[in-house]
């Protein structure tokens, strides 16, 4: 029974991320353009939402069941920030050094910061209530803001979105293939048939239409897999936030991972670290206060959130935040090899602690 629900979550992220990066991030990135977004704003809002939406779904549905697993979403949340602080940039690094500009970086970290605390204050007493729900949002909004005056402030000629590029770290190229080689594209080809037999060709010829069933399908894949993940936790005795620390928030975070290492191969290691924090700007911020604001409205009561494994993982996400500035002070702004390999060293450390903790 386990062996078969390890398998139907690993299906689950095969098809969340093929939905999310073949068809869902497409119709975000052609509504920003009919919306005429400027790339910094269209990048942190719907190109964000495109990349985080299957954590954004996972943390949604776990608020809304009435059995009380929204450790599992929050883990997963906070799981994925790690994952993507560390395994991200650290393997983006190691295949690729390179320098990265500091005044975007600084602004991101800083905003970064922020968030990491207020939901380390919000983790204090193992409830979420209304007014914390929504003063996760609110520094978002603040953000969003900056980055659409960004240019106009002072650094004009620097590329200052975490996610404007987003779209090209899958448009150019199927960045799993380049990476695994052509073992992977039949490996693949099963599930991209699926997928391809989900979008006939009047729902991809309408971006809105796209749009539309990308939800639906996501939100399906994603209810599925918050179910398995509930069973794997319980048939293993493992509490549901371990369960969305490790397992849901890797699965989940591979397809960045691999559109990072894509864009960090072709030299743009600024692009690919600027996309590991700016997720993790979006997903502690709107990925957690979104979904429980909307519970909160829904339900009228408070929100229990476990307090072991979620406390000292926060604690982590700000002790990542403060090696990362001092990496990159240590070094100038222009990362080496071996300060990856450090990040990642500091990954696995984690990841075991959680789970033979």
């Amino acid at each position: 029974m386990i062996f078969g629900t390890v398998i139907i979550i690993f299906i689950c992220f095969i098809l969340l991320a093929e939905i999310t990066d073949g068809f869902f991030v497409d119709s975000l990135n052609n509504l920003a353009n009919k919306l005429h977004l400027s790339q910094d704003v269209a990048g942190a809002t719907l190109l964000a939402i495109g990349s985080s939406a299957p954590e954004l779904f996972i943390s949604l549905i776990t608020v809304l069941r009435p059995d009380g697993v929204a450790e599992l979403g929050a883990g997963t949340i906070v799981g994925s920030a790690i994952f993507n602080i560390l395994m991200i940039t650290g393997i983006s690094v190691m295949f690729r050094s390179g320098k990265v500009h500091w005044q975007p970086l600084i602004r991101d970290l800083l905003f970064y910061g922020n968030a990491v605390l207020i939901l380390f204050l919000v983790f204090q007493d193992g409830k979420v209530e209304l007014v914390e729900a929504m003063i996760l949002i609110a520094p978002y909004i603040l953000y969003i803001f900056i980055l659409s005056q960004w240019k106009k402030i002072k650094f004009e000629t620097i590329s200052s979105s975490p996610k404007a590029e987003r779209l090209s770290f899958f448009s150019k190229s199927k960045t799993s293939i380049k990476i695994f080689g052509k073992f992977w594209n039949i490996f693949m080809f099963p599930f991209r048939f699926v997928v391809g037999i989900l979008y006939p060709n009047f729902i991809k010829r309408s971006y809105v239409a796209t749009f539309g069933v990308s939800i639906a399908y996501i939100g399906g894949v994603s209810f599925i897999l918050v179910e398995e993940a509930v069973k794997l936790s319980e048939g293993f005795g493992i509490p549901h936030a371990v369960i969305g620390l490790t397992v849901i928030a890797i699965g989940t975070s591979i397809p960045d991972l691999f559109g990072s290492i894509a864009v960090a191969r072709q030299g743009k290691v600024d692009m690919a670290v600027s996309n590991a924090i700016g997720s993790n700007i979006f997903d502690v911020l709107i990925g957690l206060g979104l979904p429980w604001t909307l519970a909160l409205v829904i339900h009228g009561k408070q929100i229990n959130v476990g307090l072991e494994n979620l406390n000292s993982s926060v604690v982590l996400l700000l002790a990542t935040i403060v090696v990362i500035f001092f990496i990159f002070i240590f070094q100038k702004w222009n990362l080496k090899r071996w300060s990856g390999l450090l990040l990642v060293f500091f990954y696995l450390i984690y990841f075991f602690s959680i789970i033979f903790g």
